[in-house]
């Protein structure tokens, strides 16, 4: 899953916001600007069918290959974290930047998004909120030819 969160780290990074995997269970950090801290909430695979089969697929290498894979749905939080100096109202900024960067990607399998509003977190000396991110895509693995195991996991949004 770190590759899920690792793409949603590198669109808000490229967005020019700073962005990290979740946070460390070490003191936080006092904060001169806001921050977002990227975590999975829920992952859940489902079968697509008989045996994960999904069918064929042609690869310039081995010829006709068969694909197996799985649905994933998932919930992605970005939690934002502001100083207390820039009040709710920076929190909410940084908020809005967080959801017009992931809306404006096309990367991301984004089926749903949900914003926590802002509250002030007393034991931090600072204010957060959260962005909640609805993702469904298809894993699937190609077999090796010798015998049947997964050599390269992909992630890909939904067939349609």
């Amino acid at each position: 899953m770190e590759q899920l969160t690792g793409r949603i780290i590198s669109l808000l990074q490229e967005a020019g916001l700073h962005a990290v995997a979740e946070m460390p269970p070490s003191a936080a950090p006092r904060l001169e600007a806001p921050a977002c801290a990227v975590q999975l909430e829920k992952a859940t695979i489902s079968p697509p069918g008989f045996a994960q089969y999904l069918g064929m697929i042609e690869d310039p290498v081995h010829g006709s290959t068969e694909l197996y894979g799985a649905r994933l749905e998932s919930v992605a939080a970005v939690w934002i974290y502001s100083p207390t100096e820039l009040g709710g109202d920076g929190c909410m900024d940084a908020a809005r930047s967080v959801i017009d960067a992931l809306m404006a990607q096309r990367e991301l399998p984004l089926r749903g998004l949900s914003v926590v509003p802002c509250s002030y977190d007393a034991r931090y000396d600072h204010f957060c909120a959260k962005v909640l991110l609805e993702l469904q895509e298809w894993i699937y693995a190609e077999s090796a030819d010798e015998a049947q195991r997964f050599i390269n996991f992909n992630l890909r949004g939904e067939f349609e």
